[in-house]
Protein backbone atom coordinates (compact mmCIF):
# COMPACT_ATOMS: atom_id res chain seq x y z
CA UNK A 1 0.00 0.00 0.00
CA UNK A 2 1.27 3.27 -0.60
CA UNK A 3 1.42 6.21 0.87
CA UNK A 4 -0.94 8.34 -1.69
CA UNK A 5 -3.24 5.58 -1.50
CA UNK A 6 -3.67 6.05 2.20
CA UNK A 7 -3.87 9.90 2.82
CA UNK A 8 -6.62 9.49 -0.03
CA UNK A 9 -4.59 12.01 -2.73
CA UNK A 10 -4.18 10.71 -6.37
CA UNK A 11 -1.17 12.03 -7.94
CA UNK A 12 -1.59 15.02 -10.27
CA UNK A 13 -1.41 13.96 -13.83
CA UNK A 14 -0.81 16.21 -16.99
CA UNK A 15 -5.13 15.53 -17.93
CA UNK A 16 -5.79 16.98 -15.07
CA UNK A 17 -3.84 20.49 -14.61
CA UNK A 18 -5.54 23.14 -16.39
CA UNK A 19 -2.98 24.39 -19.59
CA UNK A 20 -1.90 27.70 -19.13
CA UNK A 21 -3.24 30.38 -22.06
CA UNK A 22 -0.67 30.83 -24.61
CA UNK A 23 1.57 33.59 -24.71
CA UNK A 24 1.04 36.11 -27.12
CA UNK A 25 4.14 37.84 -28.47
CA UNK A 26 4.59 41.23 -30.14
CA UNK A 27 3.17 41.30 -33.96
CA UNK A 28 5.07 40.37 -36.70
CA UNK A 29 4.70 41.54 -40.15
CA UNK A 30 2.34 43.68 -41.69
CA UNK A 31 0.35 46.24 -39.48
CA UNK A 32 -0.12 49.92 -37.93
CA UNK A 33 -0.53 51.59 -35.43
CA UNK A 34 -3.25 55.11 -34.39
CA UNK A 35 -1.43 57.18 -32.11
CA UNK A 36 -3.28 60.31 -30.33
CA UNK A 37 -0.41 62.72 -28.70
CA UNK A 38 -0.59 66.13 -27.05
CA UNK A 39 2.59 68.02 -26.70
CA UNK A 40 3.17 70.50 -23.63
CA UNK A 41 5.76 72.69 -24.51
CA UNK A 42 4.49 75.01 -27.58
CA UNK A 43 1.32 73.31 -27.15
CA UNK A 44 -0.59 71.04 -29.44
CA UNK A 45 -3.23 67.76 -30.00
CA UNK A 46 -2.71 65.54 -32.28
CA UNK A 47 -3.56 61.87 -34.34
CA UNK A 48 -1.01 59.81 -36.46
CA UNK A 49 -1.26 56.81 -38.42
CA UNK A 50 1.28 54.93 -39.89
CA UNK A 51 1.39 50.84 -41.63
CA UNK A 52 4.04 49.46 -41.05
CA UNK A 53 5.53 46.05 -41.27
CA UNK A 54 7.18 44.63 -37.69
CA UNK A 55 10.23 42.08 -37.07
CA UNK A 56 11.15 40.59 -33.84
CA UNK A 57 13.65 43.79 -33.04
CA UNK A 58 12.41 46.24 -35.81
CA UNK A 59 10.14 47.65 -37.92
CA UNK A 60 9.80 50.30 -40.76
CA UNK A 61 6.74 52.42 -41.44
CA UNK A 62 5.47 55.44 -43.34
CA UNK A 63 2.76 56.95 -42.50
CA UNK A 64 1.31 61.29 -41.67
CA UNK A 65 0.23 62.81 -38.97
CA UNK A 66 -2.21 65.93 -38.23
CA UNK A 67 -0.49 68.44 -35.68
CA UNK A 68 -2.83 71.40 -34.46
CA UNK A 69 -1.51 74.48 -32.43
CA UNK A 70 -3.50 75.25 -29.42
CA UNK A 71 -2.30 79.10 -29.09
CA UNK A 72 -2.01 79.89 -25.05
CA UNK A 73 -5.37 81.96 -24.81
CA UNK A 74 -8.49 80.81 -24.56
CA UNK A 75 -10.43 78.61 -27.21
CA UNK A 76 -7.28 79.58 -30.20
CA UNK A 77 -6.69 76.01 -32.38
CA UNK A 78 -4.87 76.74 -35.42
CA UNK A 79 -4.29 74.32 -38.22
CA UNK A 80 -0.74 73.72 -37.82
CA UNK A 81 0.71 71.78 -39.70
CA UNK A 82 0.14 68.36 -41.59
CA UNK A 83 3.90 65.66 -41.76
CA UNK A 84 4.38 63.07 -43.69
CA UNK A 85 6.79 60.40 -42.51
CA UNK A 86 9.04 57.34 -42.89
CA UNK A 87 10.37 55.77 -39.69
CA UNK A 88 12.37 53.44 -38.11
CA UNK A 89 12.03 51.33 -34.86
CA UNK A 90 14.18 49.36 -32.83
CA UNK A 91 12.39 46.80 -30.99
CA UNK A 92 13.35 45.00 -27.62
CA UNK A 93 10.45 42.60 -26.67
CA UNK A 94 10.29 41.13 -23.54
CA UNK A 95 7.44 38.81 -22.82
CA UNK A 96 4.21 41.04 -23.08
CA UNK A 97 5.53 43.88 -23.07
CA UNK A 98 7.90 45.47 -26.15
CA UNK A 99 11.06 48.46 -24.98
CA UNK A 100 10.60 50.15 -28.48
CA UNK A 101 12.79 53.29 -29.41
CA UNK A 102 11.22 55.62 -32.90
CA UNK A 103 13.04 57.81 -35.07
CA UNK A 104 10.59 59.36 -38.27
CA UNK A 105 11.51 61.89 -40.52
CA UNK A 106 9.70 63.63 -43.38
CA UNK A 107 8.09 66.90 -45.08
CA UNK A 108 5.84 68.95 -42.45
CA UNK A 109 3.38 71.10 -45.08
CA UNK A 110 2.12 74.41 -43.16
CA UNK A 111 -1.73 74.37 -42.88
CA UNK A 112 -2.17 78.20 -41.83
CA UNK A 113 -1.16 81.56 -43.14
CA UNK A 114 -1.29 82.84 -39.95
CA UNK A 115 1.76 82.11 -38.72
CA UNK A 116 3.74 84.29 -41.18
CA UNK A 117 4.76 81.76 -43.79
CA UNK A 118 2.07 81.67 -46.97
CA UNK A 119 -0.51 78.46 -46.36
CA UNK A 120 1.22 75.14 -48.36
CA UNK A 121 4.89 76.33 -47.15
CA UNK A 122 6.43 72.61 -47.34
CA UNK A 123 9.97 71.96 -45.22
CA UNK A 124 10.98 69.43 -42.86
CA UNK A 125 9.48 67.19 -39.65
CA UNK A 126 11.67 65.21 -37.36
CA UNK A 127 10.89 63.29 -34.02
CA UNK A 128 12.83 60.69 -32.06
CA UNK A 129 11.14 58.91 -29.22
CA UNK A 130 13.68 57.35 -27.16
CA UNK A 131 11.32 55.49 -24.80
CA UNK A 132 8.30 54.38 -25.36
CA UNK A 133 6.17 50.85 -23.80
CA UNK A 134 3.95 48.70 -26.02
CA UNK A 135 1.70 46.08 -24.34
CA UNK A 136 0.53 43.11 -26.09
CA UNK A 137 -3.37 42.46 -25.44
CA UNK A 138 -5.21 39.48 -24.90
CA UNK A 139 -6.33 39.50 -28.73
CA UNK A 140 -3.32 38.61 -30.89
CA UNK A 141 -2.36 41.54 -33.32
CA UNK A 142 -3.46 44.54 -30.80
CA UNK A 143 -1.34 45.69 -28.84
CA UNK A 144 -1.39 49.71 -26.32
CA UNK A 145 1.65 51.81 -26.78
CA UNK A 146 2.52 54.50 -24.38
CA UNK A 147 4.79 57.13 -25.08
CA UNK A 148 6.17 59.18 -22.19
CA UNK A 149 8.20 61.01 -24.14
CA UNK A 150 9.06 62.30 -27.50
CA UNK A 151 10.59 65.15 -29.10
CA UNK A 152 9.41 66.47 -32.61
CA UNK A 153 10.69 69.21 -34.71
CA UNK A 154 8.40 70.76 -37.12
CA UNK A 155 9.62 73.13 -39.54
CA UNK A 156 7.58 73.55 -42.28
CA UNK A 157 8.38 76.73 -43.60
CA UNK A 158 12.49 77.03 -44.36
CA UNK A 159 14.53 80.15 -45.73
CA UNK A 160 13.72 83.77 -44.68
CA UNK A 161 10.46 83.17 -43.03
CA UNK A 162 11.51 80.49 -41.18
CA UNK A 163 8.62 78.72 -38.94
CA UNK A 164 10.43 76.29 -36.45
CA UNK A 165 8.10 74.53 -34.05
CA UNK A 166 9.90 72.03 -31.52
CA UNK A 167 7.53 70.16 -29.11
CA UNK A 168 8.17 67.92 -26.12
CA UNK A 169 4.91 65.21 -26.74
CA UNK A 170 3.15 62.48 -24.75
CA UNK A 171 1.13 60.23 -26.63
CA UNK A 172 -1.06 57.08 -26.29
CA UNK A 173 -1.82 54.82 -29.47
CA UNK A 174 -3.26 51.40 -30.49
CA UNK A 175 -1.28 48.62 -32.60
CA UNK A 176 -2.66 46.51 -34.81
Amino acid sequence: MSLVSLVGMAPLTASAASPAPPLVGPRRGPGGEVRVFGAVHRPAIGVAIAIDYAWRRAALAVGAEFNPYVATGPGDLTPGALHFFGGAEHRVPIGRVTLRQRLAVGPAVLLADTLGPPRGSVGLFLEAAPLSIEMQTQRERLAVTLEAFSLAISAPALGEDLQLRYQYRAGIGLRF
